[in-house]
């Protein structure tokens, strides 16, 4: 990334072990998620091209619903992830459960619309459903557990009590990457302080801030919105979501730039 492109924020973090070793171990999800550009794009290049990875489609269901796809791979919940041949254009349909309504798709599909997603690498697809005016409360063994949820490129905490979800971050060692439309793109931090879990075990959150983006003032606006799921297959509790980021510059207000919905999945660290 080149420092004209480099974010700066009024208050800097710092970077752990931790983070490092999930950037080390996830390097290429990072890369197909979250592209670089700069002088260190020819060696993030080798390396991906060392480890490409299977052409994969991953989906994340928000709220009570179900995806499908043509050809047959995906049925989530259950089968989240399938790999296909290169190129091949995988058709996703949605259907929405205990009187929900499909809300929208996310990731590498937008809209409320049909969903084609042509799989040569890897590409994720959330789909997010609103609950029904009689959702049913909360099942045994699907209460929210507190603890620390991570997967990356996040992580936050749900305290004792497990009323709210505090600090959502993104991990990524680059940021998120955020495009502008008309050109240019800036790797920016991602982080929401605090949000509220509602009944239905779902939380949404939305704040803004100042700070200097490519060398101009601007108003960054981060969005997060997620849903936890119970346990896993192997007795972990799981949380699913997309979140984005907006960046609107104060001397050019028209100048649009946003990292659209991107999908995220994490899980409850013993």
């Amino acid at each position: 990334m080149t420092t004209a492109r480099r974010y700066v924020l009024r208050r800097a973090t710092g970077l752990s072990l931790a983070v490092v070793a999930a950037m080390l171990l996830f390097g290429l999800a990072s890369d197909a998620a979250f592209p670089s550009s700069g002088s260190g794009t020819n060696t993030r290049a080798a390396t991906h091209r060392a480890v490409a990875p299977l052409p994969t489609l991953v989906v994340v269901v928000l709220g009570s619903g179900g995806v499908t796809s043509q050809p047959a791979g995906i049925s989530c919940p259950g089968k989240c992830k399938a790999t296909f041949a290169v190129g091949t254009s995988v058709v996703l349909t949605q259907k929405a459960r205990n009187g929900s309504s499909f809300l929208r798709w996310g990731g590498n599909c937008t809209g409320a619309g049909a969903c084609r997603v042509r799989v040569s690498a890897l590409a994720a697809v959330a789909a997010q459903f609103l609950p029904g005016a009689t959702q049913p409360p909360p099942t045994s063994g699907k209460s929210v557990e507190p603890g620390t949820y991570s997967a990356f490129p996040v992580t936050f905490v749900v305290p004792a009590g497990a009323g709210s979800v505090l600090n959502f971050s993104n991990t990524s060692a680059n940021g998120v990457a955020v495009n502008c439309a008309g050109g240019g793109q800036y790797l920016t931090p991602f982080k929401i302080l605090k949000a509220t879990i509602k009944g239905d075990r779902s939380f949404t959150a939305k704040t803004s801030q100042s700070g200097v983006v490519g060398g101009a003032n601007a108003t960054i606006t981060y969005f997060v919105t997620g849903y936890f799921q119970g346990p896993n297959a192997a007795g972990a509790a799981t949380a699913s979501g997309v979140y984005r980021e907006d960046i609107v510059f104060t001397d050019t207000p028209n100048r649009k730039c946003t990292s659209n919905d991107q999908p995220w999945t994490a899980t409850r660290s013993p």
